[in-house]
C-alpha cells in the first residue's frame, strides 16, 4: 500500500514521516507538467526516471522508481528547453523576422530555435546568442537568417551543457508581408 511505501521510504532515509497519501508528483507515464501561475505558461518534463516523488518532513526529495528509491540530487545537470506555442501574430499574413531579444541568466551559451510552419511542414533552425556568462540578467541578441518567410512560427529557448538558465523574456518583431495566406 502507498502508506506502507512511505514509512518504507522513511526508514531508509533514516527519519520517520508521517504517512501521507499525497505525493508531490505520480505518473506512471513518466512525463509532469508544471504550471507558472504568474504568466500561466505549461511547462512538461518528459523521462522522468521516478513514477511518484515524495518530501520528506525535513525537505529531502526521495522519488520512487520500478527499480528502487532514489533521493533526489538538487545539484545535477538538467537539459532544459522552454517552447511557445505556434502564432500568427495576429495577422493573416506572411511575416519574416530579422531579429529577437531573450532575456535570459545562464553561465554558457543558450540556444534559440525558430520553427517556421505547422505539423509535418514545420521547420527548424537553431540560432546561439554569443554573450553569456554576465552573472546577471541580460539581453541577447539574435540575427535570423534572411528568407525564411512563414505565416506560423513557434519558437524554443534551452540551456546547453545542463547549465542553470533563468529565462525572463522572449521577444519577436516580425516583418509583415503583403501576402496573405
Amino acid at each position: 500500500s502507498f502508506a506502507s511505501t512511505l514509512r518504507a521510504l522513511s526508514w531508509i532515509a533514516g527519519k520517520h514521516a508521517v504517512a501521507s497519501d499525497e505525493a508531490i508528483y505520480s505518473d506512471v507515464g513518466n512525463a509532469a507538467w508544471v504550471t507558472t501561475l504568474d504568466h500561466m505558461a505549461l511547462t512538461r518534463w518528459v523521462a522522468l526516471p521516478f513514477t511518484e516523488v515524495h518530501q520528506l518532513p525535513d525537505g529531502r526529495i526521495l522519488g520512487l522508481a520500478r527499480d528502487g528509491v532514489y533521493e533526489v540530487d538538487a545539484s545535477a545537470t538538467v537539459d532544459v528547453e522552454v517552447r511557445t506555442g505556434a502564432t500568427d501574430f495576429g495577422l493573416i499574413n506572411v511575416k519574416a523576422l530579422r531579429s529577437g531579444y531573450v532575456s535570459a541568466l545562464s553561465d554558457t551559451p543558450i540556444e534559440l530555435d525558430t520553427v517556421r510552419g505547422t505539423r509535418a511542414g514545420a521547420v527548424a533552425t537553431t540560432y546561439r546568442p554569443a554573450v553569456y556568462g554576465m552573472g546577471v540578467t541580460s539581453q541577447y541578441r539574435v540575427v535570423f537568417g534572411r528568407g525564411r518567410e512563414a505565416r506560423y512560427w513557434a519558437f524554443a529557448v534551452r540551456n546547453t551543457d545542463g547549465a542553470k538558465i533563468t529565462i525572463q523574456d522572449l521577444r519577436v518583431v516580425p516583418l509583415i508581408g503583403d501576402r496573405r495566406v
